[in-house]
């Protein structure tokens, strides 16, 4: 009687325990939020974040990408503890530029539930600010105009430029924004210049590419000094030229007019004045040469 009383209680503790147990079962899956990376360079380690919580206890988490390949691969682990925890993998992503990436994790907890989380996705991106090729100007005449020529490149794709421009004034005075496209584009810019003789013209150049990576010439503009129509020694020389052709006229007219020879009898008495003459016209022509050629614009 005795052994059946403690059969029946072996059997009810059982009983008790099965349903206790089967009551207190885990079966909720870890659960996760706050996704993030911490960059999208192209070809570089990029951080992939995910923050877990679980009822009981964190077990595993499991990291998969495509790599803007097209196909889910499995390609790192970590564990979990806690009832939460991160999942962070850092992870040298394609090099491709412009690429889509995508990304999941999956997750279980030590009662062996397990969760997906949604797929993630970012475009990858690049760091490098568009380039200055070169410059040139077609004029650098005062007063005229002068067309800026310019080359911009980008290693994936330039977005739009912006020409800034200081006409001898010293304030910059920036031009609308152009929207351009492609890896390389060859513009211009025609611009009046100052009237003002050997003054400093600057311009500079604002330019972003698809990434949103700047640019800014400003801090070290191109520039160049306004000059007349000839160099200052051309016009010296046309100038001079004219006026020594004046001077042998003019010297022939007095000589001619006041009967002025050389007479070999009294020759420094009478080659003086005629040299006289001469020095004087020179003289006079040469500064009349400056400001005429100041007047013309031609230095």
């Amino acid at each position: 009687m005795k052994a059946k009383r403690l059969s029946l209680v072996a059997l009810s503790l059982f009983l008790f325990t099965l349903l206790f147990s089967s009551v207190l079962a885990d079966t909720e899956s870890p659960q996760y939020s706050l996704n993030s990376t911490n960059s999208t360079l192209a070809g570089y380690g990029i951080q992939h974040r995910l923050y877990w919580t679980d009822n009981v206890s964190l077990s595993y988490a499991t990291f998969s990408l495509d790599n803007c390949k097209g196909t889910f691969q499995n390609v790192s682990g970590m564990a979990l503890t806690g009832d939460s925890d991160w999942s962070n993998f850092t992870y040298n992503i394609n090099s491709t530029l412009g690429c889509t990436m995508r990304w999941r994790v999956y997750a279980n907890d030590t009662s062996d539930n397990w969760n997906a989380s949604e797929i993630f996705s970012y475009e990858t991106t690049e760091v490098t600010a568009p380039t200055l090729v070169s410059t040139s100007v077609s004029s650098t005449y005062r007063g005229r105009s002068s067309i800026h020529y310019f080359t911009l490149s980008d290693n994936y794709g330039l977005s739009s430029y912006r020409f800034s421009f200081d006409n001898c004034v010293g304030v910059f005075t920036n031009d609308t924004a152009i929207a351009i496209s492609g890896l390389s584009y060859s513009g211009s810019v025609t611009k009046t210049l100052n009237t003002t003789l050997d003054c400093t013209v600057r311009y500079c150049f604002y330019v972003n590419d698809t990434s949103n990576n700047w640019l800014t010439t400003c801090g070290d503009p191109e520039s160049y000094k306004t000059t007349g129509v000839f160099s200052g020694f051309t016009a010296f020389l046309i100038v001079d030229l004219v006026g020594i052709v004046f001077v042998l006229a003019f010297c022939m007219f007095v000589m001619e007019k006041f009967n002025l020879k050389y007479d070999p009898s009294n020759p420094i008495g009478s080659i003086l004045p005629i040299i006289g003459i001469i020095v004087t016209l020179i003289v006079v022509v040469y500064m009349m040469s400056y400001f005429a050629s100041a007047l013309m614009g031609l230095v």
